[in-house]
């Protein structure tokens, strides 16, 4: 499998945003094509789905596929945004992921947000990289997002072993699931459990985490994360 990696800004990991599963792929998937170096935002990118597909080994119907992918491109995708804090001018700020969308056949050409550039180019600190391959067999949104976190934690501590604390609260809206899943008994099944399973089974990280209670009350996660190997 080649080896595709993508850098974002600290900010973009943590800010706010969901999407399906083969949305968030097209974004990380897309991402790869974009030169963190470079002075230059290209206006887009082209991505063959079929390569695409065989990149994410998806199984299911070719032609289920692709209309999946075509309707949740046209209809929904291309609206898709992601709110963050911008610590330096002290504001909220939300940019969709992308500003266009074209797709013939087998073939779409995604047009990021220019607006996203300065988390994306030309970062001088406080960012993240990792290879696409320890991400590309999950199928838990949430599995990657926490990935992401914990690789995050790994860039800023140059660490073998990371451990961070995270309020529920916090993580639900990194997620927008503020308004799912009242009951902590649910969030941790369907997203902690399943993200842990999704990053052990997967990734080149091994990952437990702590529930932290204050008067009974689940408030926080500490996760405690180690590498399988120095290929992260």
């Amino acid at each position: 499998m080649k080896k595709l990696s993508i850098t974002k800004s600290n900010i973009l990991i943590k800010s706010s945003y969901h999407l399906s599963l083969n949305e968030l792929r097209i974004v990380i998937y897309g991402l790869s094509f974009i030169n963190p170096t470079s002075r230059d935002f290209q206006l887009f990118y082209e991505i063959n789905l079929k390569h695409f597909r065989e990149y994410f080994g998806i199984l299911s119907n070719e032609r289920g596929f692709y209309g999946e992918i075509k309707d949740a491109v046209l209809k929904k995708f291309w609206e898709r945004e992601t709110t963050y804090w911008d610590e330096k001018n002290k504001e909220v700020v939300k940019r969709r992921w992308l500003i266009g969308v074209n797709y013939k056949n087998t073939l779409m050409k995604i047009y990021f947000n220019p607006l996203l550039k300065d988390q994306l180019q030309q970062l001088k600190k406080n960012f993240t990289t990792y290879f696409l391959s320890n991400i590309v067999n999950m199928k838990s949104i949430y599995g990657i997002r926490i990935y992401e976190l914990c690789i995050m934690e790994f860039n800023k501590k140059k660490l073998d072993k990371v451990f961070f604390t995270i309020t529920i609260s916090r993580l639900k809206t990194y997620f927008m699931l503020d308004k799912k899943y009242k009951r902590f008994y649910d969030f941790k099944n369907r997203v902690l459990e399943k993200a842990k399973i999704e990053i052990l089974k997967h990734s080149n990280l091994e990952i437990v985490y702590e529930i932290l209670k204050i008067n009974n009350i689940p408030l926080k996660i500490r996760f405690s994360a180690w590498k399988k190997n120095t290929n992260i």
